[in-house]
């Protein structure tokens, strides 16, 4: 029976559901956990709208820092909580993410295929973080370094080692790179190499789009540095492959030099990821997505792009006193769940709240919609 077939949609989709009631239990869990008192190893009680946006920071695996602690300083508690939240998001994005993207374009790829190449991405990533283990860090942290890379969830609990740190460069922004392509691409990589086996197009396509994208990214980016050298090329590469994948980045965007802030939200416009706006981007340009699909993603893209604006005009209103620039890049890095911004978040209120909203749409939409494609698409078989 195909992979297209409407009973095998069906228990996709369904497994997908599954995924996201324990990614909501989880994340209820790390937001009573952040909220206990003692959350911190100061013992200090963290404000509910600072606990909700962390929780919800991490469990939609965006990875904003925050001016309120350091991760270190978090209980042991709280750092197994958002350890867990962490890993439960990716689970959502590489296997829910991958197998309702199989099913949409009627991939040969099984549930089963795309779970076990999903756990074999992040226990490769964890590997990867442990092998970045520092002294005074638990293991905790050092292994969510490398599960938050192949998640793109920033660093909520495990920081970054610095910008021409070799364990980084070779073994942390390949995992962002490797998990934002996504599953079904990674997957038919490495049938590819091991099977022989035919690269989807839809592979090809975002293979392509993310190679370009990277391309574009540093050609614009290293004139901003004013000058070509060793140097700019490892900022501005660390940049962009964070942008692309990672979320999250050594240097402060606050104290670049003006104009890549713009180039950065272009860049996690376009990206690689699989299911939400470059997903679309993806789909559209291939020639194998009936029409109708296309005009689906085409205007799922408008809509992103409708609630980004409004998201920009609500955070205004609530913090009149943010630059524009900086409040537009809030904005983007919440709804494309990718964490970067000037420099740490120190708003408060409902400011964070707007935040907090932005991401969770960012997170959950995308595959609500994408579920009910599925269903709409294998009802008419």
């Amino acid at each position: 029976m195909p992979v297209g077939a409407p009973d095998v949609a069906a228990r996709s989709v369904a497994l997908v559901r599954w995924l996201i009631v324990v990614w909501v239990m989880m994340g209820v869990l790390g937001l009573l956990t952040i909220s206990m008192p003692g959350a911190l190893a100061a013992r200090n009680t963290i404000a509910a709208d600072r606990a909700i946006f962390t929780a919800i920071n991490t469990s939609t695996l965006t990875g904003f820092s925050q001016t309120f602690a350091n991760p270190n300083e978090f209980s042991a508690m709280v750092q197994i909580g958002l350890f867990l939240q962490t890993l439960t998001a990716t689970l959502l994005a590489l296997i829910g993410g991958g197998v309702l993207m199989s099913r949409l374009l009627n991939l040969r790829h099984t549930d089963r295929q795309i779970a076990i190449t999903g756990l074999v991405m992040i226990a490769v990533a964890g590997l990867m973080g442990i092998a970045t283990w520092q002294s005074g860090e638990s293991v905790v942290i050092a292994m969510a370094r490398g599960i938050s890379a192949i998640g793109g969830a920033g660093m909520t609990i495990a920081p970054l080692l610095g910008t021409e740190n070799p364990l980084q460069t070779i073994l942390v922004l390949p995992m962002g790179i490797i998990g934002a392509m996504g599953t079904v691409v990674v997957l038919e990589v490495c049938e590819s190499l091991f099977q022989r086996s035919r690269v989807s197009a839809y592979s090809w396509m975002v293979l392509g789009m993310g190679s370009g994208t990277y391309l574009l990214g540093m050609l614009l980016l290293m004139p901003v540095f004013g000058e070509y050298s060793q140097t700019s090329f490892l900022r501005a590469n660390e940049l962009i492959a964070t942008t692309l994948g990672l979320g999250a980045t050594t240097q402060s965007i606050g104290q670049l030099p003006r104009g890549t802030d713009w180039i950065l939200m272009g860049v996690a416009v376009m990206g690689i990821g699989t299911i939400s706006t470059t997903g679309g981007l993806a789909l559209a340009w291939l020639k194998t997505v009936p029409s109708g699909l296309v005009s689906k993603m085409l205007t799922w893209i408008g809509a992103e792009m409708v609630l980004i604006l409004i998201g920009l005009i609500l955070l205004l209103q609530s913090e009149p006193a943010l630059p524009a620039d900086r409040a537009v890049m809030l904005v983007v890095s919440s709804m494309m769940n990718i964490g970067l911004s000037h420099g740490a978040i120190s708003i408060t209120g409902s400011g964070l709240l707007i935040l907090s909203g932005l991401m969770v749409v960012g997170r959950l939409l995308p595959l609500l919609v994408v579920m009910s494609w599925v269903t709409d698409a294998n009802r008419k078989i």
